[in-house]
């Protein structure tokens, strides 16, 4: 059996979310983004954590808003970033946004 990592396009973003369907079982979804996405939108899509999103070279905007995120990281490489929407979350520890130097705060 191949590990999943082996099977990972090098220039792939990957975000782990939870499937509604297990009772008290988190198990991993993994979604295949484009690198060169300047937009992505992540409302109600049940994601629990953030990462690999390094090959995220050209992303102005996301918007994580209605998940389960916990903690805000990995976003130190994000540096095009313009907006970032994380609201209804379950947020406790932010971390890196003061290298995110083009975000804009509304």
């Amino acid at each position: 059996m191949a590990n999943n990592e082996d099977n990972k396009s090098e220039g792939s973003a990957e975000i782990e979310g939870e499937n509604e369907n297990e009772e008290n079982e988190e198990t991993e979804k993994i979604l295949i983004i484009d690198p060169d996405s300047e937009e992505l939108d992540f409302n109600h899509s049940r994601l629990t954590k953030l990462e690999n999103l390094e090959p995220l070279r050209k992303i102005r905007r996301l918007c994580f808003t209605w998940n389960l995120i916990k903690k805000i990281e990995n976003l130190d490489t994000l540096t095009t970033l313009v907006e970032l929407e994380l609201r209804d979350n379950q947020i406790v520890i932010i971390e890196n946004l003061d290298v995110l130097v083009n975000l804009e705060y509304k």
